[in-house]
């Protein structure tokens, strides 16, 4: 916002480069799992205070915000993991029943620890080819978009709410984007973007719909 006539209006926020990395999962029949949050720090004191996450979340660090062979290995341990061996206690399957997982080729998770995690647990895995995410990759196809979509709407709403508040009080000035701000208000965010994702399975399966994953099962 600028006063009547500027003819250069700055964009608020635009060279503020902080950022953290969610990793999203989801499923053929619509489920959508529990968010890794990687923040970026060296200790616990980078996570947000006062959110109450989901108990099934996993929040971690890097020094960058990164995913790694760490982070990956502590997410196939506390959301795929148990997921599958949840889901196949629940159909009655064999404990070593096959399971097929679908990701990027990126190296922080495309590493021997990582594939000797999922082959101990019998758990297949597809790499997806390089420059390939938006034809072949469901989260790329359905899930991603809105979710940042979602994230800069809620930020907008957010802050020209405070814009609002201080032509309603007079006030002039910049609003408040410290990160001791700006975290609980992003999980918060996020949670309510989990929430809203876990009921709209039909988002979730019209993106393996259009990866063409749907119609090559149903013709084996």
């Amino acid at each position: 916002m600028e006063k009547r006539g500027t003819k250069r209006v700055e964009i608020e926020g635009i060279d503020d480069k902080r950022q953290i990395t969610a990793v999203f999962a989801c499923t053929l029949s619509g489920k959508f799992l529990p968010i890794q949050l990687i923040y970026q720090g060296t200790t616990q004191k980078c996570l947000p205070k006062g959110v109450s996450f989901p108990n099934n979340w996993h929040l971690t660090y890097t020094s960058n915000h990164w995913s790694n062979e760490k982070t990956t290995v502590e997410y196939l341990n506390s959301i795929i993991l148990p997921y599958v061996r949840n889901t196949r206690s629940q159909f009655s399957l064999d404990a070593t029943h096959p399971a097929l997982v679908l990701f990027d080729v990126f190296r922080g998770q495309c590493t021997d620890q990582v594939f000797k995690i999922l082959e101990e647990n019998n758990i297949f895995y597809v790499l997806i080819p390089p420059n390939c995410t938006d034809r072949l990759q469901p989260l790329d196809l359905s899930i991603n978009k809105p979710a940042k979509d979602f994230m800069k709407r809620q930020f907008q709403n957010w802050y020209a709410s405070i814009i609002l508040k201080q032509l309603e009080d007079g006030v002039e000035e910049s609003v408040d984007l410290r990160l001791t701000i700006m975290k609980p208000l992003m999980a918060n965010w996020m949670i309510d973007l989990y929430q809203y994702f876990t009921t709209q399975p039909q988002l979730i399966v019209n993106g393996f719909q259009a990866a063409g994953i749907t119609s090559s099962l149903s013709e084996v």
